[in-house]
């Protein structure tokens, strides 16, 4: 979960002696004008008298080398200061400054004692980077629940990563019980002020109808919220709304194609070949199998399957590319490695038909084989066209039947021929027998089918 590691931020005029005040504010406007010279010149004197709001500004002066050189030695020997004074902020700068070893060795037990105090005074970031340090188990024990009850007084004080915590800690059950509508009442407060992983969190829930009703409009009100600030799975899922429609998104191509390139240009493998696919096919911008050649060349080199056998295809038939028989093959075994169905169709009818490899029909039934028990019809069709024929594997009429019955009711066209053929010649009894496999078949979920 995202963590608060810095916040250098100047201390304001709070309450002071009318001298002081005035001098502090003088500061004040200095730093506002970007005149750290005269701000540095202002609050030195208070500083060195003892004013921990002055303290706290010098060190921060120091450590952002504004009005001196950069030294963090020197900023924490006056954030300490101020903090012996049980100035929060000073406190918290500390806690930062062991946590990371900026101006001290680090050292995360001293980092949590002044979390600890800046957080007993209520202070938000304290109460937050306390909390990490418990979840992670740095400087103290290991312990979710009391990360999360630290997280909790944080985001009820209005500090948007606490709530993001929060949310997450809800949404995945972690030291407490899971509670969607929870998640989504912490997720919607820190997507309210603009945190990105709250939104796309928020959508997600919205998307899916966990914690309340699905309600799309609102999904993609924080999609495009997350993604405007450049989160790329909310960029990718925001184009698939708008690719497929969802009730209340009409479909939208154009929209589509926007939000699936700003994930691609982000290297979102999904995204990548799901661009490759619009080109493909022309949604949304127009029909370019070379733009899809090379944005389903990006995806498959990250491992994406789907792009990979895409791009099988365009090698198959030499479109964008080159006609390639033996890189369409290339292309399709890693996909069908990956178990995709039309892959495994795809290169099982490469085997058989000895198109950029030797013919091969023991090979194209194992491929026909695996894309059939993945429910997929082609691969169904073909397998039996492989039991009725004896190729690649011993003539069986009956499991030739099975397979056709199962390729017909996938809408297969030319299974129902075959069926016929069989019915003219199997006897009724081994009708009887082949249609009770098909049942058998269908409720093994395409497995063990004999």
């Amino acid at each position: 979960m995202p963590r608060i590691l810095s916040a250098a931020l100047f201390a304001l005029a709070l309450s002071a002696t009318p001298l002081a005040a005035q001098d502090f504010d003088t500061g004040m406007r200095a730093l506002e004008a970007g005149d750290f010279e005269t701000a540095m010149r202002e609050w030195l004197p208070l500083a060195e008298d003892g004013d921990a709001r002055a303290q706290y500004n010098v060190g921060v002066m120091y450590a952002n080398g504004e009005g001196r050189p950069v030294d963090q030695a020197e900023a924490v020997r006056w954030y300490r200061l101020a903090a012996a004074q049980d100035y929060m902020f000073a406190q918290y700068n500390l806690g930062v400054a062991y946590e990371r070893g900026r101006g001290v060795p680090a050292d995360p037990v001293r980092a949590v004692e002044w979390y600890r105090r800046a957080a007993a005074q209520g202070h938000p970031k304290s109460l937050y980077n306390l909390g990490v340090m418990y979840e992670q188990g740095v400087g103290v024990a290991e312990d979710d629940l009391a990360a999360f009850d630290l997280f909790r007084k944080s985001a009820r004080l209005g500090y948007a990563r606490a709530q993001f915590n929060v949310g997450y800690m809800y949404d995945t059950g972690l030291a407490v019980d899971e509670d969607d509508s929870k998640a989504r009442f912490w997720y919607r407060k820190a997507a309210l002020q603009g945190h990105p992983d709250a939104q796309y969190n928020l959508a997600v829930l919205y998307d899916g109808g966990y914690g309340g009703p699905e309600d799309n409009p609102e999904a993609v009100r924080w999609y495009t919220e997350a993604a405007i600030q450049g989160d790329a799975d909310a960029q990718y899922y925001l184009g698939q709304m708008y690719d497929f429609g969802e009730p209340d998104v009409p479909i939208d191509d154009a929209q589509a194609v926007l939000w699936y390139r700003m994930a691609a240009e982000q290297n979102h493998i999904e995204a990548m070949g799901s661009l490759g696919w619009m080109y493909d096919n022309g949604e949304g911008v127009p029909e370019d199998n070379a733009r899809a050649a090379e944005w389903y060349l990006k995806a498959a080199r990250a491992g994406d399957m789907y792009s990979q056998n895409n791009l099988g295809v365009l090698y198959e038939n030499g479109e964008g590319v080159p006609l390639d028989e033996v890189e369409a093959v290339k292309w399709y075994r890693m996909a069908a490695e990956q178990e995709d169905p039309i892959a495994q169709y795809n290169l099982g009818i490469m085997y058989a038909e000895g198109r950029g490899i030797a013919q091969d029909y023991e090979m194209a039934f194992e491929m026909f084989r695996q894309s059939a028990a993945q429910g997929d019809a082609d691969g169904q069709y073909e397998l039996a066209v492989l039991y009725e024929d004896g190729n690649g594997v011993p003539q069986d009429l009956q499991l030739a039947y099975l397979w056709y019955s199962l390729a017909d009711r996938g809408g297969v066209d030319l299974a129902a021929a075959g069926l016929q053929r069989l019915e003219a010649i199997l006897t009724p009894q081994q009708l009887a027998e082949a249609r009770g496999k098909t049942r058998r078949c269908e409720k093994r979920n395409y497995t063990n089918c004999r």
